[in-house]
């Protein structure tokens, strides 16, 4: 049985036959592609995923590959791919280059009539290799002025377009998203001060998506409300119980502080809770304190006779 960790994504696929992802999503979509769709978990939402048995298949023959040991099986079958149907890639190849040349300019301009102007240029953007549903008006008939008009205007456009497909109080959704390297969300930030290079939003993300999310499904959190304050220290202790060093800690819950504070000051959340938990103390001679809140009380931490005020920063 093949392993569902196995599941080649969609990038995976890509490589392996040597197109672009929007090529892949394109043959997805017309159903020219075998293709699945699997849950992480019961409360997640399904997922694109191919079978590596079935892709070779498609490709009129068998893949013998040990695919149950994950190290380097994609590189594996990429190369089985390649030694055995180059003609098929190259009839893909042919195919790629037919979408992409086409999707160069990162969007695609189309005529709709107008009864004022006989038609109007409407710009629809290409993201990621991918389509967005939307389309606007670029308002002239003028070929130059409507491609100027969609270069200009993208960013205002897409950070519109995401903010309202963006359910303000949809948790999962936002804590998916906040990290990502087009996030609306960090994009604000950045212009408030609060810049992260790339390797930070990596660690932020993947804590969040791989860690931070999965324990509150288990904890079943579905909204803002639901993330108390006994549930951060329950976080605490799920992370050292790891073998997280307390400064690892730390800065994994205050990625997290973050979008609550971002939240907090936009109207989205009326309370950071982050701010009513104390943060692990660090056993370093020269740590300082930053920035502090009032953290919990004696009754709320029994035992701990002078409360430290600190946040995450």
């Amino acid at each position: 049985m093949l392993n569902p960790n196995n599941l080649l994504s969609t990038g995976q696929v890509a490589d392996i036959l040597q197109i672009k992802e929007c090529t892949v999503n394109i043959l997805v979509k017309d159903n020219l592609i075998p293709h699945t769709y699997v849950q992480t978990d019961a409360n997640s939402e399904y997922i694109l995923r191919f079978n590596p048995h079935v892709i070779t298949g498609w490709l009129r023959n068998v893949s013998r590959l040990d695919i149950d040991s994950p190290d380097g099986y994609v590189d594996e079958l990429k190369k089985t791919v390649q030694d055995q149907f180059p003609d098929a890639l190259e009839t893909l190849k042919k195919l790629d280059s037919r979408y992409t040349s086409k999707q160069k300019k990162g969007y695609n301009l189309a005529k709709v009539k107008n009864k004022k102007f006989g038609f109007l240029y409407y710009v629809r953007y290409i993201k990621n290799g991918k389509l967005i549903p939307s389309r606007w008006t670029t308002g002239t008939n003028n070929l130059e002025l409507a491609e100027q008009f969609a270069r200009e205007n993208r960013d205002r456009l897409l950070n519109n377009y995401y903010r309202k497909k963006q359910p303000e109080h949809d948790l999962y959704t936002v804590l998916e998203s906040y990290y990502e390297d087009d996030s609306p969300y960090h994009q604000t930030d950045g212009q408030s001060g609060r810049k992260l290079g790339k390797k930070a939003l990596s660690i932020h993300r993947n804590f969040i998506k791989k860690v931070a999310i999965p324990f509150l499904r288990e904890n079943s959190v579905r909204k803002f409300d639901d993330v108390t304050a006994p549930l951060i220290v329950k976080l605490q202790d799920f992370l050292l119980r790891k073998n997280n060093k307390p400064q690892t800690v730390n800065s994994y819950l205050g990625g997290l502080a973050a979008i609550f504070d971002h939240l907090l000051m936009h109207g989205i959340i009326t309370d950071n809770v982050f701010g009513k938990v104390e943060a692990l103390k660090v056993a370093e001679q020269n740590y300082t304190v930053r920035g502090c809140h009032e953290s919990r009380t004696q009754e709320q931490a029994p035992g701990y006779v002078s409360p430290t005020k600190i946040c995450f920063m």
